[in-house]
This record gives structure tokens, C-alpha cells and sequence, in this order.
């Protein structure tokens, strides 16, 4: 008798225990797929075939969305994160794509802005954010450049664009963005630094003929010095030929 009690207590224990169990639920996206807005987090989101023309993405987390044939022509995607996005048939024409980071795109898209292009995975065209890219094979010599902002690159591309290199894990070249680099022990002897625009670099580089580093800018002929911050800054020695500036 003992023995069949302790069985049934047994099955009851099996029999309740699965009712009381709670039962696992799918994880869900924690992105709101339908926001839209400033800085919205679309990440992982399906949204292929979606109009999402002249709509404001600026700063948007879009890191493994699906936008395979959506429409996302003139849309801000200023600062957006599209790493490892699906562009397949997607319209990005005159899309704005500044400051976008990228990397592990597939797919093609139909349209991209003018003087952008898809390359090993990247957006790349002129104000794109390529730090810590991996360039490792890509052909760049065909790429606009102007305004690129970069760092901690790795790998080594099969070319450039003319008078670009790469240094220390920076694109250098003419008009290259180089705020905030960290320059230290990088010869840029023979760089091209026409138009280079910067603000806030650190290190010791060695700089061209006519160049010098002040103030956390490059400083010399053609230099782009719009909206610098140039309070105390002794330029008495510098050569200022054809600088832009404006916003000083």
C-alpha cells in the first residue's frame, strides 16, 4: 500500500508540475519595428518592402534589418547603423547616408545616392564613417572619399583613390576627415592633406613640408579650418595659404 501511495504522489508531482511549468515564450525583438523618429532602434526588424521614403532615420539602429526592395529614397539615415543590413533591391537614391556606419551588407541595392557605393560589405561615398572597417581586399579606386571619417582600420584594400593612403589605421588624403585622430608616431611626410579637415587629434606625427600640428589641428596650405576653435592658438609660423575657414 506504501508503495502504490508513493507512486501516485510521484504522478501527481510529474502530472501538476507540467501544468504549473511556465511555458517558455520566443524572444522578441525588443525594437519597436514601426517607430520612426531620431536614434528609433529598428535593429533586427523585417522590413522588406517597406515605403520608407524621405523618412527620418537619423542615428537609427537598423544593425540586421531586413529592408530587401524597401523604399528608402531621400530618407535621413544620417549616423544610422546599417552593419550587417539587407539591402537587396532596396532604393537608397539621394538618401542621406553622412556619418552611417556599416559592414556585413548583404544583398545589392537597386539605387544608391550619387558618388556612393557598396563595397565588401560598406557604404561608401563621401561623409561615411568607416572606423574600425575591415578593408581587407576591397578595391577603393574608384571610391569618393571626400569628408570620410576612419580609424582603426584594418586589413590592407588591393587600391586607392590617387594620393590616398593608408596610415595607421586612417584614410589620408586630400579633404579626409581626421577630427579627433590619434596621429601619434604616424609619418605623414607624404601624405596628400589638401582640404584635410580636424580638430582634437592627439600624438606626434611627422607632417609634410609647411604643416604643423597646433591646437589639435592640422595646420597649413589649403587646410580646412571652418568653425575651428582657434582661442590662444599662436599661428604666427604657420603657412595659411588658401585655407578655408568661416564659423572661426
Amino acid at each position: 500500500m506504501q508503495r502504490v501511495m508513493i507512486i501516485i504522489g510521484v504522478v501527481a508531482i510529474l502530472v501538476f508540475g507540467t501544468f504549473l511549468t511556465p511555458t517558455p515564450h520566443a524572444l522578441a525583438l525588443s525594437s519597436n519595428c514601426s517607430a520612426r523618429g531620431n536614434s528609433v532602434d529598428l535593429s533586427g526588424c523585417d522590413l522588406s518592402n517597406a515605403n520608407l521614403s524621405g523618412a527620418n532615420l537619423f542615428g537609427a539602429n537598423l544593425f540586421g534589418a531586413n529592408l530587401s526592395n524597401a523604399t528608402l529614397s531621400g530618407a535621413n539615415l544620417t549616423g544610422a547603423n546599417l552593419t550587417n543590413a539587407n539591402l537587396a533591391g532596396a532604393n537608397l537614391t539621394s538618401a542621406g547616408l553622412a556619418g552611417a556606419s556599416s559592414g556585413g551588407i548583404t544583398g545589392t541595392p537597386s539605387a544608391l545616392p550619387l558618388n556612393w557605393q557598396l563595397i565588401s560589405g560598406y557604404l561608401i561615398g563621401p561623409n561615411a564613417n568607416l572606423s574600425g572597417a575591415n578593408l581587407s581586399g576591397a578595391n577603393l579606386s574608384g571610391a569618393t572619399l571626400t569628408n570620410v571619417s576612419s580609424g582603426g582600420i584594418i586589413g590592407i584594400p588591393t587600391a586607392l583613390p590617387t594620393n590616398w593612403q593608408l596610415t595607421g589605421g586612417y584614410l589620408i588624403g586630400a579633404a579626409a576627415n581626421l577630427s579627433n585622430a590619434n596621429l601619434n608616431g604616424i609619418d605623414l611626410s607624404g601624405a596628400t592633406l589638401t582640404s584635410v579637415s580636424s580638430g582634437g587629434i592627439t600624438g606626434t606625427p611627422t607632417l609634410p613640408t609647411n604643416w604643423q600640428l597646433t591646437g589639435g589641428y592640422l595646420i597649413g596650405p589649403t587646410a580646412n579650418l571652418s568653425n575651428a576653435n582657434l582661442n590662444g592658438i599662436d599661428l604666427s609660423g604657420a603657412t595659411l595659404t588658401s585655407v578655408s575657414s568661416g564659423g572661426i
